[in-house]
């Protein structure tokens, strides 16, 4: 699962660049724009596929419900923290 965690894109919620392992943890289970942000650099479908239940990765893929810039800066900061 994480042979794709030093790799780098742009994140557009935050607006700088993330490597994919912040991605891949910063949701529900991952971050519900993970497809858009990656599908040029890897084969996020097939990485989703084999590493989640399909259930899963229909939960993972939906959008939360609206917190906001700081709210998504409060995350980031809780998440990177525990680190």
């Amino acid at each position: 699962m994480e042979e794709h965690d030093e790799q780098v894109t742009r994140c557009p919620r935050i607006g700088d660049f993330v490597p994919f392992k912040y991605c891949r943890t910063s949701g529900s289970p991952f971050c519900w724009v993970i497809i858009n942000c990656w599908a040029t650099k890897i084969d996020i479908g097939q990485f989703l596929a084999d590493n989640y239940a399909p259930e899963v990765i229909q939960q993972g893929l939906t959008r939360p419900e609206a917190g906001g810039k700081i709210g998504r800066m409060v995350e980031m900061a809780e998440r990177w923290g525990k680190k």
